[in-house]
């Protein structure tokens, strides 16, 4: 089979394609886009970006970004089959101690009904990776406005809030974003199938060596199946029509914004 010239165009069969799932993250603070093959989709293809948008979530992949590919294989959960993986990097950032922001009206939200909701910097994200909420509900901008300059994990206040409001859920990088529209489990409930997202107080609190260490920062990665890997974008690709649960990256302290 031959590639096409425009990588941007072998994305976008990625894309196209349910059989894929993708996700913006960092360790410990990840977003996930998935759809069903059956299921109805929006899909956008513009110069300058892709987009695909369900009931549940939706994702945007940015032209812009100047993108390094990194390609490798890794050997697969069964101990027996190897799997192909491939990441987009970036330039990591040095991103410092992170803590809630107001980041304003989401103007570049994926649908146009959420282009006047607030957006506000969670401060559990690493290098380029933001990890955000988005609302109009009067009483959670109100608790986020007040913990600005504040940490989430830990914040009782906050993540009452957050349970009770039901947020959308934006996953920002140089790549684009991942929204998820759906549900927030509690803390000991189990993620939904579809668009999803995991916030690890754990990881976060140990991953600062890891960070030191990257001089660069996944943009879009496509790791092989079953690879819990943290990065700016990331597809992964599931056989046999079913989610690919190895890499949602569980444990046994986990809150789920």
């Amino acid at each position: 089979m031959s590639l096409p010239q425009d990588p941007f165009d072998l994305i976008a069969a990625f894309l196209d394609d349910p059989a894929h799932g993708w996700s913006i993250g960092s360790f410990g603070a990840i977003g996930e886009f998935i759809r069903d093959p059956e299921e109805q989709v929006e899909m956008t293809r513009a110069p300058d970006r892709l987009e695909a948008c369900t009931a549940r979530g939706a994702i945007r992949i940015e032209r812009g970004a100047a993108l390094t590919p990194i390609a490798w294989d890794s050997l697969s959960p069964d101990g027996e089959s190897w799997g192909h993986s491939l990441a987009f990097c970036v330039p990591r950032e040095t991103s410092g101690p992170r803590v809630i922001g107001d980041m304003g009206i989401d103007e570049e939200a994926i649908r146009a009904t959420d282009r006047g909701d607030r957006l506000f910097d969670l401060g559990v994200g690493s290098g380029v990776v933001t990890m955000c909420l988005r609302t109009k509900d009067a009483g959670l901008i109100a608790a986020m406005e007040a913990a600005q300059g504040q940490s989430v994990p830990g914040n009782g206040a906050v993540m009452g809030q957050v349970l009770r409001a039901q947020p959308h859920r934006v996953l920002l990088s140089p790549a684009g974003r991942v929204e998820v529209f759906q549900p927030i489990p509690p803390p000991d409930g189990k993620s939904p199938d579809g668009p999803h997202t995991h916030l690890l107080p754990k990881l976060i609190a140990n991953r600062q060596d890891q960070d030191e260490r990257q001089h660069e920062q996944p943009g879009i990665e496509m790791p092989a199946p079953g690879r819990a890997i943290g990065g700016a974008c990331r597809w992964r690709h599931r056989s046999g029509g079913r989610q690919d649960r190895g890499s949602e990256m569980r444990t046994n302290n986990r809150l789920h914004p």
